[in-house]
């Protein structure tokens, strides 16, 4: 008989890796066992391509603990348990701590099991505790983000499930980066240097940013004859944004003045061709503190790229350091270029590294993968509840 969930969202945007990894997860859930519905705060996009997918999503506002008040609450988990009452539902699987706020407590008071998925390492020590108390089971996407709940007693209350990417849509043998290319006039024998990031202080993208005044400067430096390298055969991709707060954009878009390479730096905004994007790269940059995993890591790999990553957070789970990629330091801009120049001047250690990520891809971070480790955790929660009933 099919079990219920209910997946509560904290956004109603798509935002990062998390809310991507989500919807990934809905579209390759195995719907001969589970029917998913989904509540989000609000409409958007989330919402939008969650109904695409054939899935209902209701809307019940939750707002933000700065706005929160006791009457407003009181309204969403009570709107929250009509959702459980109209629907059935045999267990909540709550994305975010603010959703498991309701969520938690919904699913106490009417007895369903709960499952927290937390995708952010940094730690909110008393919130952490007390929503640890309301959940049934804790799902995280990485050790570092497991380490946020070292407090813990039960350790078998909490269990990584690493992001999955469905690898035949990221199939580097049919997808094609020309198209881009051509977008912003780069020729086929220019390097692409590019990074797909939020904006947002934790991604490090000044680090980038003067990665590339280092790379550029040491390129200009050289005889134009060597490995047919020269000024103008780099350029740099800055991929992405952030809705409603442009503030950090206008900080980086004033240090890529300051510094004087505008016409080597291009800030592509936010693109929804992410594949062809990518495709178009030679070298993949993510220079995140702190990151719980880098879901744009496991999607450049599975397209063969070399990636240079911050050896931070997650970031170590995802990159096999000197196999599939090369770690470097955090906020340390020097180290990036020098892996990056390392990757240009070398390309056999390019097209290796791209082989072995893919394989990589292949082997532990498949959306398939994911989704079957998830149905685990829902079978052995539901699995405890009937022997406690």
């Amino acid at each position: 008989m099919k079990k219920n969930i209910l997946y509560l969202i904290n956004t109603p945007d798509i935002k990062g890796g998390g809310e991507i990894s989500l919807l990934n997860l809905l579209n390759k859930l195995d719907k001969n066992l589970y029917n998913p519905v989904a509540v989000c705060p609000g409409e958007g996009l989330m919402s939008s391509e969650i109904k695409k997918i054939g899935i209902n999503a209701e809307i019940i506002p939750m707002r933000q603990l700065r706005y929160l008040n006791i009457g407003s609450f009181i309204r969403g988990v009570w709107s929250i348990i009509g959702v459980i009452n109209n629907y059935k539902i045999d267990l909540i699987h709550a994305n975010g701590s603010r959703c498991m706020i309701y969520g938690g407590i919904a699913g106490r008071l009417k007895g369903i099991p709960v499952i927290w998925h937390v995708r952010i390492v940094e730690k909110d020590s008393v919130l952490d505790r007390f929503l640890s108390i309301l959940s049934d089971r804790i799902i995280v996407i990485s050790n570092s983000v497991k380490n946020r709940f070292n407090y813990l007693k039960n350790k078998d209350k909490i269990n990584i499930v690493y992001n999955g990417v469905d690898v035949d849509d990221f199939d580097p043998d049919k997808i094609s980066g020309e198209s881009v290319r051509s977008e912003f006039s780069i020729t086929a024998d220019e390097i692409i240097i590019g990074t797909i990031s939020q904006f947002i202080q934790m991604k490090g993208l000044e680090f980038f940013i003067e990665a590339a005044k280092f790379v550029l400067e040491y390129i200009k430096s050289l005889p134009f004859q060597r490995g047919g390298l020269g000024w103008g055969n780099i350029r740099f991709l800055i991929v992405g944004k952030r809705v409603g707060d442009d503030a950090y954009e206008r900080k980086l878009k004033g240090l890529v003045k300051d510094l004087g390479i505008e016409n080597k730096v291009i800030f592509t905004g936010y693109r929804n061709d992410i594949k062809n994007v990518i495709a178009s790269m030679d070298i993949f940059v993510l220079a995140s503190m702190g990151e719980g995993f880098g879901r744009v890591l496991i999607e450049a790999m599975a397209l063969k790229k070399p990636v240079v990553a911050a050896k931070s957070g997650g970031i170590p789970e995802i990159v096999s350091d000197g196999e599939t990629g090369i770690l470097v330091p955090e906020r340390d801009s020097l180290e990036i270029a020098s892996a990056v120049i390392r990757l240009i001047k070398e390309r056999d250690l390019r097209e290796r590294m791209g082989l072995a990520g893919r394989k990589r891809v292949e082997e532990m971070f498949t959306i398939e993968r994911h989704a079957r480790e998830i149905e685990s955790q829902y079978s052995k929660i539901l699995e405890k509840k009937l022997e406690h009933e």
